[in-house]
């Protein structure tokens, strides 16, 4: 960090004061009192003020209470100097808040680089809308811009758990989003009798597959379009992965028409197999007879329309023809 070495931030030198939100307390005995809401209020806002003003600080007590913070340079912590600051508040149940009774009385010591203070936690929370416009923002770029916006130095680590974390609060964990899968099919077989949702689960309880077929699609596939369906599969680009795969048509208008698709574990034959007997049982296909079916070279999609419809005509994709025409031709040169 030898480009920091001088660095000056732009951050204001405030008073604690501002960052509580709240009024001083009038009262003559207590003429620098203030009050908060809890000690969880208090302690954030604490945090706040001493990161943005670049001091470590200890921890003396803290509890539903009282909370209580020194300087490390103050008292037995002797290690940057002999700064005296502290601050002191407790539970005032006469006016049922938690009032600051010993505000800080000024810093001795100097800026601190590393703030114990800046946790993975609180930089997450800074950080949501910016991961959330560029979730694959890197450790090393978001070190950079804490140390910018904030002149706190942290750690790899700590930039890691950070954006972890963040993106965790702005996706929600992998078991959240599992848990609300029968009640998302609950709910698209309340609303379309007709359709056709089925999961497909390995050992009765681990998830590799969710089939969705639309009656709508469906009905208005064998009423208004060519016996003539494309398959195709593609990855998904998430933090869980996956395929999709999908069987498409063309409408009167030259367009594309979807009729169902289908999230699995992976791209291969099984999962193919189990995709076209779905399909193939909706719409009615037994042998493929009068059907036309176009593809790109997926070794498993192949084998699994020669074993379930043998009679149908299957051709490949003229841009995968080409691609593979061109490939061919560069390596013959």
């Amino acid at each position: 960090m030898a480009q920091f070495k001088n660095y000056i931030p732009n951050v204001p030198n405030v008073d604690v004061n501002s960052y509580l939100n709240i009024r001083r307390d009038v009262d003559s005995k207590m003429k620098q009192a203030i009050q908060v809401a809890n000690s969880e209020v208090c302690a954030a806002a604490i945090r706040k003020w001493v990161i943005l003003n670049g001091y470590n600080m200890r921890n003396i007590r803290t509890n539903i209470n009282q909370v209580e913070k020194r300087c490390d340079g103050s008292g037995k912590w002797k290690l940057y100097g002999s700064c005296k600051w502290k601050l002191y508040s407790s539970l005032d149940r006469k006016r049922n808040s938690f009032t600051i009774k010993t505000p800080n009385s000024g810093h001795m010591c100097n800026r601190k680089m590393e703030n114990r203070q800046a946790l993975y936690g609180w930089i997450s929370t800074k950080y949501l809308h910016k991961l959330r416009r560029n979730p694959n923002m890197t450790a090393a770029l978001l070190i950079d811009d804490v140390m910018e916006k904030y002149c706190v130095q942290i750690s790899i680590s700590k930039a890691y758990r950070a954006k972890g974390h963040a993106l965790e609060l702005l996706r929600g964990s992998v078991i959240e989003h599992y848990i609300g899968l029968r009640s998302y099919k609950t709910e698209l077989m309340r609303v379309d009798l007709d359709g056709r949702f089925d999961f497909v689960l390995g050992n009765e309880t681990t998830f590799k597959g969710f089939y969705m077929g639309f009656s709508g699609l469906r009905k208005g596939f064998l009423k208004g379009c060519k016996p003539i369906i494309g398959f195709d599969g593609c990855f998904l680009k998430t933090f869980l992965g996956g395929a999709l795969l999908s069987a498409i048509a063309k409408d009167g208008n030259n367009q594309m028409f979807p009729i169902c698709w289908a999230v699995v574990e992976s791209e291969n034959e099984e999962y193919w197999m189990w995709f076209l007997k779905h399909l193939f049982d909706d719409l009615g296909i037994i042998d493929g007879n009068g059907w036309s079916f176009i593809s790109d070279q997926q070794k498993g999609l192949i084998n699994a329309i020669s074993k379930l419809a043998p009679h149908a005509e299957h051709r490949n994709c003229a841009c995968i023809s080409i691609a593979t025409g061109r490939r061919t031709l560069r390596v013959k040169r």
